[in-house]
């Protein structure tokens, strides 16, 4: 499958060397883009990853040809705004880091030069934020002609898609890529991004209301236009609802996980996103950590900056359990303002879910709502379980 692809580019790649025309690398360099966002999202397997190394090797030495290498400084080039994921854990970039320390630096990334004079990376992140790291002022690159590469908002969704299927984007990453999907596909959603989260609860929980909610699982494996039609039919009060909804079950994510466990995200405090980025942190663990807030601590926020980041520290150095992280949290705001009551014991969720009585539900409609909400709120557990 993907072997033969890569000995067809290549054979393609020196067919161009040959002729020295740069425009019919079109197709190959759209296959490449497809290959490098499963490689982004974490789908390929080794011998894959090597094929494509070898593409991409390929690519190189033909841009090589007939553009030569260059030197780039770093302060020119942008990262790819078509790749979501942002979370690169300071463990793999160290290891390239010393790499590229005691080897020096064997293949030129691959940059798209821009109108501006700025160039866009379309191949070697790891290498560009390892270089970074150490300070290098500059990098040896080759460049990939503009026109070569697939719509930037084209690929950006087909990478969301991909990373969504592999279940290797973080769910801070995936809110983000939202919003953006989200004021693309409808521009007067543009200016609004921060009421996303409020125009979803709301309505979610008018929908829940009316006995809408169990009909999202069905709903968000659907067809477009069933989709459509349905979310027409829902009853939304506004038509930004509409559109949010729109959004989210096109990539056929269920709309209560992401109002529970993705749009949060957004309003961490920009410490814990920083730390997300750079050591990977569970989102699970992020969200326990932001109560660390001025306001539950009473202190300023510059105190409750502090105190939250070496608690962090400690939950990383630690290894500290989702459980482990929310008692420490617990115990750090008591501590600071012993006023706040303590947390009530995580076992009522279970004694909640244990005290529904089937029996005593005769109605079948019921039943069968109960039961879908009982799988949503499990697809959910499952996925909280993954991270």
């Amino acid at each position: 499958m993907m072997g033969k692809v890569g000995a067809n580019l290549l054979a393609g790649f020196q067919g161009v060397r040959e002729n020295q025309e740069l425009i019919s690398l079109r197709a190959q360099v759209q296959e490449l883009q497809a290959a490098l966002a499963q490689a982004r999202a974490g789908e390929l397997d080794e011998p894959e990853k090597a094929d494509l190394d070898q593409r991409m090797e390929g690519l190189t030495a033909v841009l090589q040809e007939t553009g030569g290498v260059h030197e780039i400084a770093l302060d020119l080039i942008d990262r790819d705004d078509a790749q979501p994921r942002t979370v690169f854990p300071r463990v793999t970039i160290q290891e390239r880091m010393e790499s590229l320390r005691y080897h020096g630096q064997k293949t030129p990334i691959i940059v798209i030069p821009l109108e501006d004079g700025r160039y866009r990376l379309f191949d070697g992140e790891l290498r560009f934020r390892s270089a970074q790291k150490l300070q290098w002022p500059k990098l040896k690159a080759v460049f990939l002609p503009e026109e070569e590469v697939t719509d930037a908002r084209e690929l950006f969704e087909g990478q969301v898609i991909t990373s969504i299927h592999s279940q290797r984007l973080h769910d801070l990453d995936l809110a983000t890529a939202l919003v953006r999907l989200a004021v693309e596909q409808h521009p007067t959603l543009a200016g609004q991004e921060e009421r996303f989260g409020t125009l979803l609860n709301t309505a979610l929980r008018r929908l829940e209301r009316e006995g809408k909610l169990s009909e999202l699982a069905e709903i968000r494996l659907a067809n477009p236009d069933r989709q459509t039609q349905w979310i027409e039919e829902a009853g939304f009060r506004e038509f930004e609802e509409q559109q949010l909804f729109a959004t989210i079950l096109r990539l056929q994510l269920n709309p209560v996980s992401i109002n529970s466990n993705v749009f949060p995200l957004l309003k961490l405090a920009e410490d814990l996103k920083e730390v997300i980025r750079t050591e990977g942190l569970e989102s699970s663990k992020a969200r326990e950590l932001n109560r660390l807030s001025a306001e539950k601590l009473n202190q300023t926020e510059e105190k409750a900056r502090q105190i939250r980041q070496q608690v962090t520290q400690d939950v990383i150095q630690n290894r500290l359990s989702l459980n482990e992280t929310r008692k420490l949290v617990q115990q750090m705001i008591q501590a600071h303002n012993p006023q706040v009551r303590s947390a009530p014991s995580n076992d009522r969720w279970v004694k909640s879910v244990a005290a529904i009585e089937v029996d005593s539900i005769a109605d079948a409609a019921i039943l069968k709502e109960l039961k879908a909400a009982l799988k949503a709120k499990l697809d959910e557990v499952s996925q909280a379980l993954r991270k």
